[in-house]
């Protein structure tokens, strides 16, 4: 919405500013931020010929303002100071982090800082003034002087003195005098003036701080732990009385970081504090991961092998004993071998003989899921025995 005011020649309605209000529609609201809002107000003011973004108003359309006339110095001004401050400690704690990781002294390094920014704008001006050459005082910066003098022919001493000789009254015929005399002197030769303007957001190092934590990480192996050697204490126990850092006390190591410090941000020393740890870390001893569904899908193999081999001992059986009958048939080829109607009886018995043999050992794993287990585990040991 727009409101241009009406250009009627007068000198009130040529300095009144336009006005406009925007409602935006924002389908990422966490990107547009109250920065965006400040920048897009000053593209409306200079779009609109305004001088300022006072008569600017910005609003998303769930109601949320996010610009309102004037706050230019305030709203978006302190987000863009914010901004700023942070992006400039985050700069700050990566540079001291990337020195303290450098020396390989620790495994992580977390840094801390509270830069003082200083977001006024300061002008200052010095003026300095030589004397010259063998003067012996300071400069002259201003003199006035003032000077009266008077003066008659005929004086005595007033009050009530009493007079020594007879006194005649005498015509006052004397002479009288007065002149005055003012001047006025100011000069300051050899001035020279300096003007300095300190810019927007200046960081004063010497009131900032930085904090850093250096920490060691040291490394526990289940493997490798021996309760005899921490006073009987368990895997469990272990973990759960050391799972705090642990302060250290290295003097020389602190000092020698806080210069660190020092040297990579101008910082004092004062001003930088340094913590040093060690954090264990704790690796459990890991099983040989075979869970019951393996051991299930293992017994599956074994019982389908098994009944495999008995289909085959079955049907060789079969065979020999047909071989050793008195009445041995004619050979037959193969074609007839396959058509012959006894092949079809007895593989039929056969596999549901095997159908049956498979029924039990699935209804026994079923059943007995341990004792399944424990079967599977001394058949695989007997075999690597044999092995």
């Amino acid at each position: 919405e727009l409101s241009i005011p009406e250009n009627d020649g007068t000198l009130i309605s040529e300095q009144k500013e336009a006005s406009a209000t925007l409602i935006l529609k924002l389908n990422e609201e966490p990107k547009f931020t109250d920065e965006n809002a400040a920048y897009l107000a000053k593209a409306v003011s200079a779009a609109l010929g305004n001088k300022t973004t006072d008569s600017i108003v910005i609003m998303d359309s769930a109601g949320n303002m996010l610009f309102s006339g004037g706050e230019e110095g305030s709203t978006g001004l302190v987000s863009s100071q914010l901004n700023y401050k942070s992006k400039a400690e985050q700069a700050l704690k990566t540079q001291v982090r990337n020195v303290l990781l450098g020396t390989k002294l620790y495994d992580n390094v977390e840094v801390g800082a509270n830069l003082a920014v200083d977001f006024s704008n300061k002008e200052t001006v010095d003026h300095q003034y030589s004397a010259p050459d063998g003067a012996t005082q300071g400069l002259m910066s201003q003199q006035d002087t003032y000077e009266s003098t008077n003066q008659s022919g005929v004086s005595g001493v007033p009050g009530t003195d009493s007079n020594d000789e007879t006194s005649y009254v005498t015509q006052d015929n004397g002479n009288s005098t007065s002149s005055v005399e003012q001047n006025s002197t100011k000069y300051l030769p050899n001035e020279k003036i300096t003007t300095e303007k300190q810019g927007w957001g200046g960081i004063d190092y010497a009131t900032s701080t930085v904090s850093v934590s250096a920490i060691n990480y040291v490394v526990n192996n289940e493997a490798d732990y021996k309760a005899s050697e921490h006073n009987g204490l368990s895997w469990r126990e272990f973990k759960a009385q050391n799972a705090a850092p642990i302060a250290q006390s290295d003097q020389t190591t602190i000092d020698q970081m806080v210069q660190m410090v020092n040297g990579a941000t101008g910082i004092p020393t004062q001003n930088v504090t340094v913590a040093l740890y060690d954090q264990n870390v704790f690796f459990d001893k890991t099983g040989a991961g075979v869970g019951v569904s393996d051991v299930l899908q293992i017994l599956l193999i074994i019982a389908i092998l098994g009944l495999l081999g008995f289909v085959i001992f079955r049907s060789m059986r079969t065979a020999k004993e047909e071989g050793n009958g008195e009445d041995q048939p004619e050979e037959l080829s193969v074609e007839q071998l396959l058509e012959s109607q006894p092949s079809s009886q007895f593989g039929n018995i056969e596999l549901e003989e095997a159908s049956d043999t498979m029924k039990s050992i699935a209804k026994f794993v079923n059943d007995n899921p341990e004792a399944a287990a424990s079967l599977l585990r001394n058949w695989l040991n007997e075999g690597n025995s044999y092995a």
